[in-house]
């Protein structure tokens, strides 16, 4: 039973923990990995670039997505991401906020291609929205490694206007993305799960004598 309890305490240092879903909330995973973005939809009448930025300021380049709703040849300089299409993010830390900037542009429609409007932030860095105290965002934690993430742009939700319909918020956001995480233990993580199971063989080997 002890050596159980040993082993389940080492190995638990590195599972990834679940956050509580909802809007604005930070998007965090529990654990060290690298992390991929697929886009699942994107809407609005205007163009969009998505980016891991946590300020305001110019368009990356390039930028992670580009997304036209409009059959735009060419948004933010590069060609516009299919839906579905996957990329990756890179590594992070475990308990890293990922924070994305949503930049919308003009469009030809409109007579205002190319040139760039409002931007708006997931998680700690709403507080750069055009009205921070609205919900741009919502973040579903599927499980430990799948995080879904919704962001709209022009028409947040107001949570002082009462009940919010979220299918109707998902429904229109400017963009849809799926957030998938590849662990990988970090040194100090992996060195508790030695240390643990080091543990374990000792007592095991005094048991035997």
């Amino acid at each position: 039973m002890k050596r159980t309890t040993a082993m389940l305490a080492a190995t638990a240092m590195l599972l990834p923990s679940m956050a509580q879903a909802g809007y604005n909330d930070p998007i965090v995973f529990g654990s060290a990995g690298t992390v991929t973005l697929t886009l699942d939809a994107t809407g609005g009448a205007y163009d969009h670039v998505l980016e891991l930025a946590a300020s305001p300021g110019p368009i990356g380049s390039p930028p992670l997505m580009s997304m036209s709703s409009n059959g735009t040849p060419v948004v933010g300089g590069i060609a516009p991401t299919p839906v579905t299409g996957t990329i990756g993010l890179g590594g992070f830390a475990a308990s890293a906020e990922i924070v994305f900037r949503l930049t919308n542009i003009g469009t030809g429609t409109f007579g205002d291609a190319g040139e760039a409007y409002e931007q708006v932030f997931t998680g700690t860095s709403v507080a750069f929205n055009a009205e921070p105290s609205k919900y741009y965002s919502f973040v579903e934690f599927a499980d430990s490694t799948t995080i879904h993430v919704w962001m709209e742009d022009l028409f947040p939700a107001d949570p002082a206007a009462g009940l919010i319909d979220l299918d109707e918020f998902k429904g229109g956001a400017d963009a849809a993305f799926t957030l998938t995480l590849t662990p990988v233990p970090e040194p100090g993580g992996a060195a508790l799960l030695l240390a643990g199971l080091a543990t374990v063989g000792w007592r095991a080997r005094r048991r035997g004598r």
